[in-house]
């Protein structure tokens, strides 16, 4: 098989996909693809360049033209409110977040264990947290984070655990009977500076056709939970199961009113660990005006297919 015939069928497949992502909006194929638009649009400015040092500068502008338009949304300045950071600076009241889905099967507990306890978060989230480690962390960690609650789904194997420094009240579980692999847990925040809503979210992934609509609809669902909060203050964290340039990303900010946390610290891609080239970024943390990111970034391997997050939040007194 010649290189030729190589890199003819790698442009065809490449040129599939461009199609698909720009004629056939919302279909399960996009919503796939989607999720990879960095990569798309890495892969042809490797074009253009191989292109340019070929001598096929006639050849040049497509794919030049087409990783401008990829990778246009990434050009576009973020901009901070600085007085609203250097008052959240100023101000000592902190919350840290540990978050992590830690993979059902995962066998290297002791790692999860490990890395909790090096970070001391004041706010302790897992998804996909087995029962068994769900005793093994109360076995090991029975200190600051005294406020606790565990929801099991999804035939008694994946749970939503969630410990914290500060009392948690109007709890809400929730499980989908229909699409047993999602669920959330809802529960107020009593910190001292703001009381806030704090939404754990675990869509479907987009994995599979029929599983697209029920996805847009868990995460619309949540967006307008959100936005109806009453609280001083709205979190809204999880394994997403989508990247910032999924449209679908783009309505729950549109829809909650909440902001990225992830804005102004880099890409900080979380899924595959196995597969650092593919990394995308599919765990997210959303904040309301209250709320300013100080930190947002990965934390250490702890053998799940997903890295952990470990967030540092300033709230303002309200």
């Amino acid at each position: 098989m010649s290189f030729t015939f190589i890199l003819s069928l790698f442009g065809c497949l490449l040129l599939i996909a461009t199609y698909i992502l720009l004629a056939m909006r919302q279909s399960w194929f996009e919503v796939l693809l989607i999720q990879y638009k960095p990569h798309i649009a890495l892969t042809y400015l490797v074009c253009t360049v191989y292109l340019t040092i070929s001598g096929l500068v006639l050849y040049v502008p497509v794919p030049l033209l087409l990783f401008l338009y990829f990778s246009s949304p990434y050009f576009a300045k973020i901009r901070w409110e600085r007085a609203f950071r250097r008052k959240a600076v100023e101000n000592d009241n902190q919350l840290q977040i540990f978050f992590a889905n830690v993979n059902a099967s995962n066998t290297k507990v002791e790692r999860v264990v490990e890395a909790i306890r090096q970070t001391s978060p004041s706010l302790l989230i897992l998804i996909e947290c087995s029962p068994e480690l769900q005793t093994l962390l109360t076995e090991r960690m029975n200190d600051t984070l005294l406020h606790r609650s565990y929801h099991i789904y999804r035939g008694e194997r994946f749970g939503v655990l969630l410990w914290s420094q500060f009392p948690i009240e109007n709890l809400v579980k929730r499980t989908d009977e229909s699409h047993p692999n999602q669920a959330s847990l809802a529960a107020t925040l009593c910190h001292p500076s703001q009381t806030i809503r704090l939404i754990i979210a675990h869509p479907l992934s987009p994995e599979r056709p029929w599983w697209v609509e029920p996805r847009r609809e868990y995460v619309l669902n949540t967006a307008g939970e959100a936005r109806l909060s009453k609280e001083e203050g709205v979190i809204v964290v999880g394994d997403l199961n989508a990247t910032p340039w999924d449209s679908l990303f783009g309505d729950l900010l549109k829809v909650s009113g909440l902001h990225d946390a992830r804005r102004g610290f880099g890409y900080v891609g979380t899924w595959p660990t196995p597969f650092p080239p593919m990394m995308i970024p599919l765990d997210h943390l959303l904040v309301s005006d209250t709320i300013v990111v100080r930190k947002f970034r990965r934390g250490k391997r702890i053998g799940s297919d997903h890295w952990p997050l470990e967030v540092t939040l300033g709230l303002r007194a309200c």
